[in-house]
């Protein structure tokens, strides 16, 4: 996943860095910690909200069966 890559560079730029270089890193590690927190907190809150709170075992995109016509 691209954010644990780039986490991971963040930490190895703290670790070897210093100065503006570790306060860039810590900033970037807050960042995407923030952005997968809202990210899967908000997506699960709006599922929630759409589907009325019921279990959701699967999500369909959208629904594309063809309805028979009555003949």
């Amino acid at each position: 996943d691209a954010n644990l890559t780039t986490f991971l560079v963040a930490a190895v730029l703290y670790t070897i860095g210093t100065g503006p270089v570790r306060g860039f890193a810590i900033t970037l590690m807050i960042g995407i910690i923030t952005s997968m927190f809202t990210a899967i907190v908000g997506t699960r809150a709006i599922v929630n909200l759409i589907y009325g709170g019921k279990s959701v075992k699967t999500l369909s995109i959208g629904n594309f069966r063809k309805k028979a016509k009555a003949a």
